[in-house]
């Protein structure tokens, strides 16, 4: 039998079980692992030289040139230790200063 719209009053219960069945059938996106016996061991600076960073820096020339850097400073001290500078020409080639 129907109601006023001409709907079996069925359908809509077999509709939901098809779509609760379906969506059981999906894999299911499983979490990820995290490794807590792994831990990383940053070393500390505790004198002059013992531990060095390095990083790329980039800008831009008020002429538009693009810069490359990269420096390398001591962790204790903060003092830099060096930088190369490298920038490209309009031909695409690479200048070191």
């Amino acid at each position: 039998m129907g109601d006023a719209t001409g709907r079996r009053g069925g359908e809509h219960q077999a509709c939901a079980s098809l779509v609760e069945e379906a969506e059981g059938a999906l894999a299911r996106k499983r979490p990820k692992r995290r490794r807590q016996d792994v831990q990383m061991i940053v070393p500390k600076a505790e004198k002059a030289n013992q531990v060095w960073t390095y990083d790329f820096v980039f800008d831009q020339a008020v002429s538009g040139r693009k810069l490359k850097m990269l420096t390398l400073v001591d962790e204790y001290t903060r003092e830099c230790l060096g930088s190369r500078s490298h920038h490209r020409s309009r031909r695409g080639r690479e200048t070191g200063a």
